[in-house]
């Protein structure tokens, strides 16, 4: 038999644990795509529409492949993303390729000094596992959601390598890479410290306390004065 000079090549971009969302009923934009470009620096790209599977036609090759699927909400200004990257894939056939993100879930609760829950604090944050070997891949996940009424938040991360070391001057081992970090922003005029948590390891639950400007004893003090001089507050006229 004669091989094809053209490989189809079918699959679904996910996540380890199911599909994406691509329902757009909550106000939802979603946006998604894959890439695939040629060892010739030839790209071929196909867009998600209404749901995470793809079809393309290739020449055989090798191949670096790239995934992302995303949601933005417009109203809430909340977000979620996630991005799949490997290189030296091989296409010689016919073959179905899914793209799976592995995640896992990492939780926390974010308090005040005196243990109340705070919510509607958002959360941003963004987890990475890069492999800079001869088959190097990477996973990426970001986005901005909020904590809810009892201070509590989960968000998809991406898991750490095996036994890996949470120092914070290893970020980097070898050929691998890892960080998992996020910020707490609270509302403006909430009263509250902006605080950033790096090197984290996702298995654990996550206990954020925010500093409140009333708990360091910051106050701020001034006159409100005219260039020329200062207002007059006497009343004996």
């Amino acid at each position: 038999s004669t091989s094809s000079s053209v490989a189809h090549i079918t699959g679904t971009m996910k996540k380890s644990t199911g599909p994406f969302d691509f329902s757009t009923s909550n106000g939802n934009e979603i946006n998604g795509s894959v890439n695939f470009r040629s060892s010739d620096d030839i790209w071929t790209e196909f867009q998600f529409t209404n749901n995470p599977t793809y079809d393309v036609v290739l020449l055989p090759g090798e191949y670096e492949i790239r995934g992302y699927y995303g949601w933005w909400n417009p109203d809430t200004n909340l977000a979620q993303n996630y991005e799949f990257e490997q290189t030296s894939v091989i296409i010689s056939s016919d073959q179905v390729l899914d793209l799976v993100v592995p995640v896992t879930t990492m939780s926390g609760k974010v308090t005040d000094a005196s243990g109340n829950n705070l919510e509607n604090m958002v959360i941003t944050y963004v987890s990475e596992h890069r492999n800079y070997g001869d088959t190097s891949y990477q996973y990426q996940t970001g986005g901005y959601l909020l904590t809810n009424s009892q201070g509590v938040f989960s968000v998809d991360v991406i898991p750490s390598p095996n036994n890996w070391n949470f120092n914070p001057e290893n970020y980097m081992n070898s050929e691998l890479r890892y960080e998992t970090e996020l910020d707490v922003r609270p509302p403006e005029n909430s009263g509250y410290f902006e605080k950033g948590i790096s090197n984290i390891n996702p298995n654990n639950t996550l206990n954020i306390v925010l500093d409140s400007f009333e708990d360091s004893g910051v106050s701020v003090t001034g006159t409100m004065k005219k260039s020329t001089g200062p207002f007059d507050f006497s009343t004996s006229n």
